[in-house]
């Protein structure tokens, strides 16, 4: 069977990202820079205020996590399946600001269910601040399959108790009128979302 690879963004608003403890991450809808991310959001976590957490599973190879790297953005640590990967410094002074920046990724992973783990590590008061905007993951998917109106899979309803049909056959496609008019299809797919 052959396999496409097909990327997945998982937004900061999807409950496949666990923000721990609730608490201490909150929207950016004070912020007057909100703007300038991708769909006017994100979640953050300040470290004066704990060591906030993100948790995001997934079934699939590669993934990017997307995020503000702006003056503000503090240390913070990532694992990755169970094991710590890195401290990343955050922002370094003399780079510009990117509301759009790539703060993690990783390529190269086997098919299968992993575990991402963000940790504010963070003891800077001036940089106390990790915000994310969307997870970007990559599954492997089978190549997808053309389904046409003449396939035996697809049911169409034929009776109204009337002498004229419910569904007019034209160039590929049907088309009814009638609120009696329905069609079933019987498929099945592997999911391939978050655990």
């Amino acid at each position: 069977m052959d396999m496409n690879a097909t990327n997945i963004t998982v937004s900061h608003l999807s409950p496949l990202i666990s923000y721990v403890p609730g608490m201490l991450w909150s929207g950016g809808g004070k912020d007057p820079l909100v703007g300038y991310y991708q769909n006017k959001g994100y979640h953050s976590t300040n470290a004066s205020e704990g060591e906030g957490r993100l948790y995001f599973s997934w079934v699939g190879t590669d993934v990017w996590v997307y995020g503000g790297y702006r003056e503000r953005l503090g240390p913070y640590r990532i694992f990755l399946d169970g094991n710590q990967l890195s401290d990343y410094p955050g922002f370094q002074q003399g780079n510009p600001q990117n509301f759009d920046s790539v703060l993690f990724n990783s390529q190269g992973l086997k098919l299968g269910p992993h575990e991402l783990e963000i940790v504010n590590i963070s003891q800077d008061s001036f940089r106390p601040v990790l915000d994310i905007n969307r997870i970007v993951y990559q599954h492997e998917i089978s190549s997808a399959t053309n389904i046409t109106t003449g396939d035996p899979r697809c049911k169409w309803s034929t009776s109204n108790n009337t002498k004229s049909p419910l569904w007019t056959h034209t160039s590929g496609s049907m088309t009814t009128y009638s609120s009696l008019g329905a069609m079933n299809i019987t498929f099945n797919e592997s999911c391939c979302m978050g655990q």
